[in-house]
């Protein structure tokens, strides 16, 4: 007694019991008693959201989730600390429940590592605050996508690509391959989906590598792999390249990567005039560090990124949907579409031009495959003044 008496008060992470606590041994042979609670409830979809100083589009994106995918949980990570009225409003209705969170200038890996710990949906919906779901349909798509093909660990919603090529695009330090999905401003995106899913009639296929926005998985798998790679940023800066990275990793460990098209309406609200592109300063990190982690992926996966992984990818898109219809891409296709459609079409100092693409087109091997007079021109003229 005096001992116990002579005893501190338990603090802290000294907190211990004040007497000896019975312990009771379980048999395997005795079921388990049944819960006290209601059960049920489960949450199958979670939607997870990285927000910053994009009010504007709250409104909007909240419609777009009630009204196409509804009894999801929502989880915000409010990184601005901002707007919280406006959320706050926009969730009162939500069944599977909305949850804000105050993870301040962590930026987009950590906030989405973070809310995918915190979720309960099997499967989880990672968006950005500038996309809005726009048709109804795109979830079951995609829970009915996942289901089917159960190797499809990573199923994007927007764009993806295949690494095919033999020239490495300096602009970006990756081999700038064809592209798949909705188009976009740029003159060379997009291709469409040639490939459809058999049993429910979308347009799918699998890719290398798929753009964010959105990206869906599941979350055991998600977890598992080690989520997304937090070494492509600091704390509150962008990261980049973190979907491409994840997209290498899943066929790096033999899973597959496929692509849909999720209908999400891009780029809302003043999407230029807002998030990393507002800032200059914010800016120059997030081009340093998307330069930077293109070339870091090339030492992350030695021997695999970009051709053999492509090449696992290309396989199994062919084993899965068969190619019956389409021609799969090859690489002096893929090369002579860059010079012609990109290269061509950039500035004379980031060597592009006519001059500029004749001069890849020659090294690369694939002149035979460009039609294109001002190519041809700028090579003739090349030719003259060096025998001149």
């Amino acid at each position: 007694a005096a001992a116990e008496a002579s005893r501190p008060e338990p603090t802290g992470t000294q907190l211990q019991p004040t007497q000896r606590v019975p312990i009771h041994s379980c048999s395997r042979g005795k079921p388990l008693p049944n819960s006290t609670c209601s059960g049920g409830g489960g949450i199958a979809v979670s939607i997870i959201m990285q927000f910053f100083r994009r009010g504007k589009n709250i409104q909007t994106i909240m419609k777009g989730i009630k009204d196409t995918a509804p009894g999801v949980e929502l989880l915000v990570n409010d990184d601005s600390r901002s707007d919280w009225g406006a959320w706050v409003a926009s969730m009162e209705g939500l069944s599977g429940g909305g949850f804000l969170v105050y993870s301040p200038n962590i930026h987009e890996i950590r906030g989405y590592n973070r809310l995918a710990k915190l979720a309960r949906g099997k499967l989880l919906v990672f968006m950005q605050d500038d996309d809005s779901p726009g048709k109804n349909g795109w979830l079951k798509t995609a829970q009915a996508l996942l289901s089917r093909y159960k190797g499809m660990e990573l199923l994007g919603g927007l764009r993806g690509r295949m690494d095919i090529g033999k020239i490495m695009d300096d602009k970006y330090n990756y081999i700038n391959g064809p592209k798949y999905g909705p188009p976009s401003e740029a003159r060379s995106c997009c291709k469409r989906i040639p490939t459809s899913d058999p049993e429910s009639g979308a347009k799918f296929m699998f890719v290398y590598k798929v753009n964010m926005g959105p990206m869906i998985v599941p979350r055991h798998s998600f977890l598992s792999s080690g989520m997304f790679h937090t070494a492509l940023s600091c704390p509150g800066d962008p990261g980049i390249g973190f979907d491409f990275e994840y997209s290498i990793r899943m066929w790096y460990t033999g899973r597959a990567v496929g692509l849909y098209d999720s209908g999400f309406k891009q780029d809302i609200g003043n999407h230029d005039k807002s998030g990393t592109r507002s800032n200059s300063r914010i800016y120059h990190v997030r081009r340093t560090n998307e330069l930077r982690n293109n070339k870091l992926m090339y030492s992350m996966y030695k021997g695999f990124h970009h051709s053999a992984g492509t090449r696992r990818a290309m396989q199994y898109w062919s084993k899965q949907l068969g190619t019956k219809g389409f021609k799969l891409p090859d690489e002096k296709t893929a090369t002579a579409y860059y010079v012609k459609e990109i290269l061509r079409h950039r500035s004379r100092s980031q060597g592009g031009g006519a001059a500029g693409a004749a001069t890849a087109a020659r090294r690369a091997g694939v002149l035979s495959k460009i039609n294109d007079r001002s190519i041809t021109r700028a090579l003739s003229h090349s030719r003259s003044r060096s025998h001149s």
